[in-house]
């Protein structure tokens, strides 16, 4: 089985991207848009049935990688010999058959359902003959939507912190066989499919919930309906799953659509009545914080006699009494001032005018 020489290349250097018209479904798993289309159904289907119908979920992941120049006819002959030991075994599984890029040998992926023990002693033993590189890892529940898309390599978005990384994830990984080699890209080992089911068989369910959807999105007031689930759930779905949503159950009966300010039109009957001009306001009065002017009072002057002091009536000048009496031209004059020493001052009793 082995050659010293090196075995002719099993990949593709430049795929061609597709052979029919473009108004043709490609399929095919031999050019870049069959390749596309094949392993995006496989995955879809694989995953339908595990919603729909698998009652546990996968079990195993392995992969088996040939570390020595095999020809496609070798392998051709090797590998139902070992799906037909891993049958015999109670072993149910998913494989996919690919190519390295890097050293021209044979991989197969496998994705297991059933709960064989010292599963990786069976793959050893069923590829003794050849050397090989084995590996095997228990399921991962929360990555399993990704899991027969890797072993497909089916084209899918990359996210990382919210923001698209990249649109096709696996796409340097991506390897297509020559088609003169005829090789088979996956198979099943063991009842893989639902009782009485098959991968076409899942794919028209999926055709037709598909066909559901759009229905239902063409129903009038749908995307106004999805759109405003959309804002009341604040983006905790993606838009796009809420419209799948609401085109495969429909619109509520009693639902109505919120009107936008910007639609709503007002009528206003007194557009051509005039305005009223304002009238000018008053101004109101202004008071001083504090009076400007401070009105003088009267002196009162005490002069000093025998018995007792006496108050005088009036004083001389502009400035009026105490009594807010005019002043009285009869009285006499008001004596002079004296200290308390006796003496006379010297200066005037009366202000000058």
């Amino acid at each position: 089985m082995l050659h010293s020489t090196p075995a002719p290349r099993l990949f593709q250097l430049r795929p061609r991207k597709r052979v029919r018209p473009l108004h043709y479904t490609e399929d095919g798993w031999h050019t870049l848009d069959g390749y596309l289309y094949e392993a995006d159904k496989l995955a879809r289907c694989v995953q339908w049935a595990r919603r729909k119908y698998f009652t546990s979920e996968f079990t195993a992941f392995a992969s088996i990688n040939f570390t020595e120049d095999i020809t496609a006819a070798e392998m051709k002959a090797l590998w139902p010999k070992v799906c037909r030991y891993l049958s015999n075994k109670k072993v149910v599984a998913l494989y996919v058959c690919e190519a390295s890029r890097r050293s021209n040998h044979f991989n197969f992926h496998m994705l297991l359902r059933s709960r064989t023990p010292d599963l990786l002693a069976l793959l050893k033993q069923a590829t003794k003959t050849v050397k090989t590189n084995i590996k095997l890892e228990p399921y991962n529940p929360g990555e399993g939507r990704y899991t027969v898309r890797y072993m497909v390599k089916a084209r899918t978005a990359k996210y990382k912190n919210g923001e698209l990384v990249s649109r096709d994830r696996w796409a340097k990984k991506r390897v297509l066989f020559r088609q003169i080699l005829k090789m088979r890209k996956y198979g099943f080992i063991g009842p893989f499919w639902p009782q009485g089911m098959n991968k076409e068989s899942v794919w028209k369910e999926i055709v037709a919930h598909e066909r559901k959807i759009n229905d239902g999105l063409q129903q009038p007031g749908a995307e106004e309906y999805a759109r405003e689930m959309y804002e009341l759930t604040q983006g905790f779905f993606s838009l796009s799953r809420v419209r799948r949503s609401v085109g495969y159950f429909g619109v509520p009966s009693g639902w109505v659509p919120k009107l936008d300010d910007d639609l709503v039109v007002v009528e206003d009957h007194d557009a051509d009545a005039e305005i009223p001009t304002p009238a000018a306001a008053k101004p109101l009065p202004q008071k001083p914080v504090k009076p400007l002017w401070k009105p003088l009072r009267a002196v009162e002057m005490i002069g000093v006699m025998k018995d007792r002091p006496e108050r005088p009536a009036a004083t001389y000048g502009p400035l009026m009494t105490t009594r807010c009496e005019p002043p009285d031209q009869t009285a006499r004059p008001p004596p002079r001032r004296v200290d308390l020493e006796g003496r006379r001052s010297k200066l005037p009793l009366h202000l000058p005018f």
